[in-house]
């Protein structure tokens, strides 16, 4: 899952980061390719549309309504995910639609597990990853998939949405990049979370306000932070504080950052609970109209010596036009890092270990590149893919992975 908390697209509420390079990676060392076929497979080609502008073309095109229900990075992910992995397989155009049927056909990933603390988004990450590089090798073997997977009479839009626009697909294409789109995610959590922890700062920080001093803290949202956020409201677990408003609030507050060592050490602390409890999340007309085309977030804080403060911002940090600096992306990726050895274990002649946001530790049957995917669930979905593999010629040396090979899954190992 770290690989999540790298790169998000505000327009199309997704994190192709956590489903593009998983499996590019994987596949590259299967394949030993270059780092220059690596990279084109992840970002772009000269003549194929490979990885972040598929998964996010898909998810614009997919539209808001899609949001709503589905976890994009698990829905439009899966056919990113087939998209770097057929650029990898070098498909040709036939193939690449067959991978895209097959992919799409999988797509799945639903909110509901926000409610009850659940480990589903790392489940969501690693399945679309598996599940849309399987599709590409599958159709580098022969294996069809559906023709018309996006916009057919049974396909993804009209089983997933009710405002798909199928001209997001291609609009502006080889012109308009939409991996410059992309943004970084500065704050631990949320996309969505992350404005009002920007505007908080900044209000703090011009009044000089400490956190004992909020009384009441009103955040003005769209809709879809509405949807996602509102459900959770006492958060048990790390994972599921990261999707908590407060929460972001309160670390911001009382710790001016809100990074994964906070949230790790402090989501349950007293004074980020505090905080945590006086805010709340209203609909505003103005950020709602201008969502997606800009992520606005306005605050609005009632301090306890009876001040009313206002603060807005009009372009969170980490978005192209408020990008992180050179030293912010460099502690980024050491924070990252410390966190990618301490979470997978490796050398002590078991399969790399994943220990879960809520503190349990799982060991991992499935390739460490699909974000640590639990044993529980490799098992479902080397059982579901089994047969596949058999029937398509797919041996299971042929099928990357980077656990050591006494630790694969049966349809991957010998």
């Amino acid at each position: 899952m770290w690989a999540s908390r790298t790169t998000f697209t505000t327009a199309r509420c997704s994190t192709p980061a956590a489903v593009v390079f998983p499996p590019a990676l994987a596949l590259a060392q299967s394949l030993g390719a270059s780092g220059k076929d690596l990279m084109t497979a992840a970002v772009a080609a000269a003549v194929a549309v490979a990885g972040y502008e598929v998964g996010i073309r898909v998810s614009e095109f997919l539209g808001r309504s899609h949001y709503r229900f589905f976890h994009t990075m698990a829905t439009a992910g899966t056919v990113a995910a087939a998209a770097t992995a057929g650029r990898l397989l070098r498909l040709d155009a036939g193939q690449m639609l067959h991978a895209f049927g097959s992919a799409g056909t999988q797509a799945a990933g639903l909110w509901e597990f926000l409610r009850d603390a659940a480990d589903s988004k790392q489940l969501h990450t690693a399945k679309a990853a598996f599940d849309g590089m399987l599709a590409a090798m599958l159709a580098q073997r022969g294996f069809t998939g559906a023709s018309r997977i996006l916009e057919g009479e049974q396909g993804m839009a009209a089983g997933m949405s009710t405002d798909a626009d199928p001209r997001r697909r291609t609009d502006g294409l080889a012109t308009r990049w939409a991996l410059a789109e992309t943004s970084f995610k500065f704050h631990a959590s949320c996309r969505h979370t992350h404005p009002a922890a920007d505007a908080l700062q900044a209000l703090m920080r011009q009044h000089g306000l400490k956190f004992a001093d909020l009384q009441d803290v009103t955040a003005q949202v769209h809709q879809g932070a509405l949807d996602v956020l509102g459900p959770v409201t006492d958060p048990g677990t790390v994972h599921q504080s990261k999707f908590s408003m407060g929460t972001l609030l309160g670390l911001s507050a009382v710790f001016d950052r809100a990074g994964l060592q906070e949230f790790d050490a402090h989501f349950q602390e007293p004074g980020v609970v505090a905080v945590r409890n006086r805010v709340r999340m209203v609909l505003d007309a103005e950020v709602e109209r201008e969502y997606p085309k800009r992520l606005i977030r306005k605050v609005m804080v009632t301090t306890h010596d009876g001040r009313t403060l206002r603060a807005r911002v009009d372009e969170p940090k980490g978005d192209p036009g408020n990008t992180l600096s050179r030293q912010e992306l460099e502690y980024k990726a050491r924070q990252l890092r410390g966190v990618w050895r301490r979470d997978f274990r490796v050398g002590d002649g078991r399969a790399g270990e994943y220990r879960m946001a809520n503190g349990r530790s799982a060991e991992s049957g499935a390739p460490a590149a699909f974000g640590g995917l639990s044993a529980r669930a490799g098992a479902c979905i080397r059982r579901a893919s089994t047969s596949a593999c058999r029937r398509w010629g797919l041996p299971g040396h042929n099928l990357p992975s980077w656990t050591p090979a006494s630790h694969r899954a049966p349809c991957i190992s010998t």
